[in-house]
């Protein structure tokens, strides 16, 4: 028994026992080692010159390498260069997301808003100064020129040189649609109007592309 006993608290002696700690040498090369990999694709993000730049972004977003392209998408977004957001977002685009809006709405808003608006978008009121609704971007058409709204064959996303138009409607009632207007302004983030078929007046709109 005795012989047993000690074999056993041998054993957990040694699979219990604390790992290796790292002298601040090897943690100080492990984490350099783990920098390095991604600064000189960084600093090809980085350059400069805006040109370099944007080239940089997109060609990363085209290699077919999906690390590099989020890469690139991620720095683009946030970019201050607008030619560099637009060509991000459009890779963004590509990952066929869903696109999240939030429209303000003001006090002296139409009667018929918060009706008109629901059955063309399928969305939300959120209290009395917010409606938000959702735009599922499907695959790029080249016959049309735009982003189809997932499972249809109908334009959900248009580029422009500056921004972007959005245009969903009701499936069953083709009277009840919404357009929104979107430039690029602040890194991560669009904003414009969205107007609402039969009610009067725009609807400052915002679409964050990235968290925070």
């Amino acid at each position: 028994m005795f012989k047993k006993l000690s074999a056993l608290s041998l054993i957990l002696a040694a699979t219990t026992a604390p790992a290796q700690e790292l002298t601040p040498d090897q943690l100080r090369a492990m984490i350099d080692a783990r920098a390095n990999t991604a600064s000189p694709v960084m600093a090809m993000l980085n350059d400069p010159d805006p040109i370099r730049s944007l080239a940089a972004v997109e060609v990363m977003i085209e290699s077919g390498d999906p690390q590099l392209a989020q890469m690139a998408i991620d720095f683009g977004l946030i970019s201050a260069a607008p030619e560099v957001r637009r060509a991000a977002f459009i890779g963004f685009l590509g990952q066929r997301p869903t696109l999240l809006l939030t429209l303000t709405v003001p006090e002296n808003a139409d009667e018929n808003f918060a009706e008109r608006f629901v059955k063309s978008t399928n969305g939300a009121i959120l209290g009395t100064d917010r409606a938000t609704y959702s735009v599922n971007v499907g695959p790029f058409s080249e016959e049309w020129n735009c982003y189809l709204l997932t499972a249809t064959e109908r334009c959900a996303v248009e580029l422009g040189p500056t921004g972007i138009s959005i245009y969903k409607r009701s499936p069953t009632q083709s009277a009840n649609f919404i357009r929104t207007f979107l430039e690029f302004g602040d890194p991560g983030q669009l904003t414009g109007t969205s107007r609402v078929n039969d009610v009067a007046g725009g609807f400052p709109t915002t679409l964050s592309i990235v968290d925070g």
